[in-house]
């Protein structure tokens, strides 16, 4: 099976809903001016706070860079009426 090609079979029509978060702080690369080890500690404290916040709200946190995170939420397997769902 090719990329792009039919599969030969009419699969069941599903549709889900995901949302996805990019989440950047804006002007961080200012903080450094007052030092490595201040920087770091404010940039920390705000991303594990917004983290939190998507997390309560549903979200998986994929992963964390210098200055932010992508999250995203919705059901990570078979949605209902497919095979294996709900």
């Amino acid at each position: 099976m090719a990329c792009g090609r039919a599969l030969g079979v009419l699969l069941p029509a599903e549709r889900r809903f995901v949302s996805v978060v990019f989440f950047d702080l804006v002007g961080s690369s200012q903080r450094f001016r007052e030092g490595l080890e201040a920087a770091y500690q404010a940039l920390q404290g705000v991303l594990e706070e917004a983290a939190r916040i998507a997390r309560e709200h549903g979200g998986f946190v994929h992963r964390f860079w210098a200055t932010g995170f992508w999250s995203s939420s919705g059901p990570p397997g078979p949605g209902a009426g497919s095979p294996g769902g709900p």
